[in-house]
């Protein structure tokens, strides 16, 4: 199971390696349950929020442009669905990608041009690529996604190697 100090290092070291942009909010963990009443209480009626069709594997929140605070972004990773390290990072740049995008002011949503083009160019899987099975658990229909977790599990790790070893 991966920590919050973890899960937060692990962003750091993704927001500031794959965007080049210093990472100034702090990752969320919750369970399937959590998520479930904290978007009842974040959405209430938001139609958007009432489309999701399956487990959330991760959100990312932010304030319509023009409201709120930089301290309104909210990054929340889905523990039940996240438990392997491979699988966490896969959702937690897939969120990373919203925010940087939408902090640069371009098209950070799932479907926009902007950002399926970033994911793309990281060689992630789109939401629309995935499949979802059983109550807790997606799948990725892209046999070259094991690939790509390893990669960046293998980046991260050099740089934790790096890093001790300074």
């Amino acid at each position: 199971m991966i920590t919050k100090e973890e899960a937060n290092r692990r962003a750091k070291f993704f927001y500031e390696k794959l965007f080049e942009l210093k990472f100034p909010y702090t990752v969320e963990l919750l369970c399937n349950d959590e998520i479930e009443s904290f978007l009842e209480a974040y959405a209430k009626d938001n139609q958007i929020f009432k489309q999701y069709a399956g487990p959330t594997g991760g959100l990312f929140i932010c304030p319509e442009e023009g409201d709120g605070e930089e301290g309104d972004v909210c990054i929340i990773i889905n523990t039940s669905n996240c438990i392997d390290p491979l699988i966490f990072n896969m959702t937690l740049i897939h969120e990373l990608t919203h925010c940087a995008l939408w902090w640069q002011g371009y098209d950070y949503m799932d479907g926009q041009k902007d950002f399926e083009n970033k994911l793309k160019e990281l060689k992630l899987s789109s939401n629309w690529d995935i499949t979802w099975t059983g109550p807790d658990k997606k799948v990725s229909k892209k046999e070259e996604d094991k690939e790509v977790m390893l990669y960046y599990e293998n980046l991260y790790q050099s740089y934790l190697q790096k890093e001790g070893s300074e």
